[in-house]
């Protein structure tokens, strides 16, 4: 059956298919391509250009962003995409929107951005934008800026700088700490060491209260010339303040807070560095301030034991690399450097170091001895002069020492590995007998129960014994401080014994068993030890509190009455030794052997 449209059907085609082809060269002519416009060409460096991207002829393009020479690019948080449709066609686009944020200022070139739409390429066009300078209005600083400078613009070499970097920021100014970051200089020429984290204080600049950020390096300048202390840069985003109408308020806590980010630049140092002037022959190669203390821990000591001279180095500077100063003109002595300990304090005002040297004086002969003061040569460069700390010298008695003092001197007596002590034990070949009687019943018990036992059993046993003396007998050999530990009671109670009979001899032997049984137990030179040194080492040990109190009361009371008269302080000399048995026994059941 065929069908034929009305004469009204056939006039509804006719002018759809007109509507058509007066539609199509009309969309065909819809402008299409890719733009880019900025909401200004002049920008302090302080503040921010908004780009947008527009792409015309397609709501699915998306841009290709070319790297901007002297900006650094930030997503502006907006993309925008229009679809009209009117009697002249449809047109459909996208926006999206760009923070530059200046990095240095001058005159820089944006350069073209490229998308493709439906596999046609397409490019923006070039223009050029200008970074200036942060402007200052007379009146009235900025409200957000930041600071550098140095304590000193002309120095010397190794002279401590300090180097102050600070953030002001006005009350009415809200900044977000989600991006904020801050680019300290590298600090070329110079050894730097931060002093503090940060600091937060408040300060009033005409009138206006100003939060402040600080922060503070130490630096050492290392080469002569004009050294330069780059710009730093801190990038912040800056709450924008917005005004609420109507249902803003709800608008503004779904899309969150609208930031603008700034970039802000410090000034720029240089200082100038001098070299030292001709140096003395004695120099020691520090510059600041510094000063020497010494002191002597006994004054007065037998041949073959030891005092120890401790000398501190402490000043405004650096220590690093400095080591101990010689020990001159002290003949008659064995000297043993023990290692030096460095401490380092870091204030607002810079860096304060200190080292400290130990030595074990160990005379070898009797007599009166001169131990010579120690110096310093240092530069002073606030003075701009070589200067000598010293320190004092000291007068030392040396009473003649016992024959067992001075076998002491001779050191360790350990055998080369090549040879071995060999020790007489008993005989150990019988005679030769034919009789095979002697191995009847009667040997280890016979055919008894516990004599086979005896007989299976005993020949491990013994070997076992053999080998772990053995063992330990090696472990001693290899490691003096296990023999020494062992054998610290058996030599303190023994020297005891040994101990004059006047009222020095016993304070001054009892003093210095109970200071060599520490060393022997705790392996350290207990002659040197001190009372409080000798406190410290046995609290370390796990020492009961009480008792190290006792120990450190019978060494200072020894000390005292060591260098003055017996009987101006408390207690009697004829129990002296009494009493340091009994300590001996106590420390004997704390600490290992």
């Amino acid at each position: 059956m065929k069908t034929t449209g009305s004469p009204y059907s056939h006039s509804l085609g006719l002018c759809l298919g007109l509507l058509a082809l007066l539609a199509a060269p009309l969309q065909a002519q819809a402008a299409t391509g890719i733009s880019v416009s900025v909401d200004r060409n002049e920008v302090t460096i302080e503040d921010s250009i908004r780009l947008t991207v527009t792409i015309e002829g397609s709501r699915n393009a998306t841009p290709q962003i070319p790297a901007i020479e002297g900006f650094e690019i930030y997503s502006g948080g907006g993309t925008t995409t229009q679809f009209q449709m009117g009697t002249g066609g449809s047109r459909s686009s996208i926006s999206q929107s760009y923070i530059l944020a200046p990095q240095k200022i001058g005159t820089f070139t944006i350069p073209p951005f490229s998308t493709q739409i439906n596999g046609t390429p397409y490019q923006s066009q070039p223009f050029r934008v200008r970074v200036l300078p942060a402007s200052t209005p007379p009146d009235q600083p900025r409200s957000l800026f930041i600071q550098a400078n140095v304590s000193r613009t002309t120095a010397y070499l190794q002279e401590q700088l300090i180097y102050t970097w600070r953030f002001f920021r006005a009350s009415s100014v809200q900044i977000s700490g989600r991006s904020s970051r801050v680019e300290f200089p590298p600090f070329e020429g110079f050894i730097s060491q931060q002093l503090q984290k940060q600091r937060e204080y408040t300060t009033t600049i005409q009138g206006r209260r100003f939060s402040v950020t600080e922060f503070r390096f130490a630096l050492f300048p290392q080469e002569e010339g004009v050294l330069t202390i780059p710009s730093s840069q801190l990038r912040v985003e800056v709450v924008q303040s917005q005004r609420r109408r109507g249902n803003d308020i709800f608008n503004s806590f779904f899309q969150g807070q609208q930031t603008t980010p700034k970039t802000l630049t410090s000034n720029t140092l240089t200082v100038e560095v001098q070299a030292l002037p001709p140096e003395p022959e004695n120099f020691s190669h520090l510059v600041g301030q510094f000063n020497v203390q010494s002191s002597l821990s006994n004054r007065q000591v037998a041949v073959g034991e030891s005092t120890t001279l401790t000398t501190r180095i402490s000043g405004s500077g650096s220590l690093k690399g400095f080591s101990a100063p010689p020990l001159s003109q002290l003949e008659g002595f064995k000297l043993y450097q023990d290692k030096a300990t460095s401490n380092e304090v870091v204030q607002l005002d810079g860096v304060r170091s200190s080292k400290e040297f130990r030595t074990a004086l160990v005379p070898l002969e009797a007599g009166q001895f001169r131990v010579p003061p120690l110096s310093v040569t240092y530069f002073n460069p606030l003075r701009g002069v070589y200067e000598t700390a010293t320190s004092p010298a000291y007068s030392l008695m040396v009473r003649p020492g016992s024959a067992e003092e001075k076998l002491n001197l001779t050191g360790a007596s350990s055998l080369p590995a090549s040879k071995s002590a060999v020790e007489m034990l008993g005989d150990d070949i019988l005679p030769i007998h034919k009789d095979a009687s002697l191995l009847g019943s009667g040997l280890l018990g016979g055919d008894s129960l516990p004599g086979r036992a005896a007989t299976l059993f005993f020949p491990p046993l013994l070997f076992g014994l053999l080998w772990l003396l053995r063992s330990r007998q090696e472990r001693e050999r290899s490691d003096n401080s296990l023999r020494r530990k062992r054998l610290a009671m058996t030599r303190a109670v023994k020297k005891l014994k040994g101990v004059g009979t006047s009222a020095t001899d016993q304070v001054t032997g009892g003093s210095t068993v109970l200071r060599e049984y520490i060393g022997d137990k705790l392996n350290l030179e207990g002659r040197a030890l001190t009372a409080a040194e000798a406190a410290q080492s046995l609290q370390n040990a796990g020492v009961q509190s009480p008792l190290v109190q006792t120990v450190t009361q019978f060494l200072n009371w020894a000390e005292t009455a060591q260098y003055g008269s017996p009987g101006s302080v408390g207690g009697t000399t004829d129990s002296a030794l009494n009493h340091v048995h009994q300590i001996l026994t106590q420390l004997d059941k704390e600490l290992p052997s």
